[in-house]
């Protein structure tokens, strides 16, 4: 098999993750039917099909989401509110850049305040990947091949259904990890065709977390982007996934921090 050479994550440009992160967006919110997105410079635009709920630091529910990489805020918002439908349209703005105190106060001098950070991740994949060596005795992990699978994976979380184009197209590939005759874990990888591609929506059921199950399934999937000839992995990790380190026992490292904005409203007393 041909697997790419080993990339260093100090060789790996910065910017060029929020592209492959937005391209893989993209395609998962459009076969979802989540949300319409509008990749272009330097402003993406995510529009959902339903209401979003922001809990913090006020709650509060949007349609519209931005995500720009620029160091220009005046050229962004400048994007922005020519897109609201009406000025006073509430949204969440994701700025992605080194130095989030930096982004902080850039928007929060124009009217926006800060909601909270969080970080994009980055793997190389190396030589390695491609020849896995961790077997688990109880854990068989494969390709997610029918919609009996989407179904029974869909079932471990609350979650709306995955739709089935998603075993048809090219830029998905699911697998499932079988204990006995259930699935108890699943996860995605989606294809850009930079070359980076996205894990996403990892779930494995409470009784067979910290078994070795989470490792069968990441190993499949490392193993399944080098076939398909992906230079790295971008997650974007939730917040259990960072307390407890998860991404980093994977070798994923913090490579871009995301500074998230909302719109500040006036003090009445103003």
């Amino acid at each position: 098999m041909d697997v790419p050479a080993e990339i260093s994550a100090a060789a790996e440009p910065v910017i060029p993750l929020l592209p492959a992160y937005c391209e893989a967006l993209k395609s998962l919110y459009e076969a979802c039917l989540v949300a319409q997105v509008t990749l272009r410079d330097p402003v993406t635009r995510i529009v959902y099909a339903g209401t979003i709920l922001n809990p913090a630091p006020r709650e509060f529910a949007f349609q519209h989401e931005y995500l720009t990489g620029s160091d220009d805020p005046e050229a962004v918002l400048a994007v922005i509110r020519a897109d609201l439908p009406e000025p006073e349209a509430e949204h969440v703005l994701n700025v992605f850049a080194p130095d989030s105190a930096a982004v902080r106060a850039l928007y929060e001098a124009r009217g926006y305040q800060y909601a909270w950070t969080m970080p994009l991740m980055y793997r190389p994949l190396q030589e390695a990947d491609g020849h896995p060596t961790y077997a688990h005795p109880e854990f068989l992990v494969r390709p997610m091949a029918s919609m009996a699978d989407l179904e029974e994976a869909d079932m471990l979380e609350d979650l709306s259904p995955t739709p089935r184009r998603m075993l048809e197209d090219p830029r998905f590939q699911g697998y499932v990890v079988e204990r006995g005759d259930r699935i108890v874990a699943k996860g995605w990888l989606v294809l850009t065709p930079l070359g980076i591609g996205h894990i996403c929506q990892i779930y494995t059921e409470p009784g067979s977390r910290r078994q070795g199950c989470a490792e069968v399934l990441m190993q499949a999937l490392h193993l399944e982007a080098c076939r398909q000839k992906m230079r790295g992995i971008v997650i974007l990790p939730s917040k259990l996934v960072r307390q407890h380190k998860i991404g980093e026992k994977y070798g994923y490292r913090e490579q871009l921090p995301i500074t998230v904005m909302i719109p500040e409203i006036p003090d009445a007393s103003d």
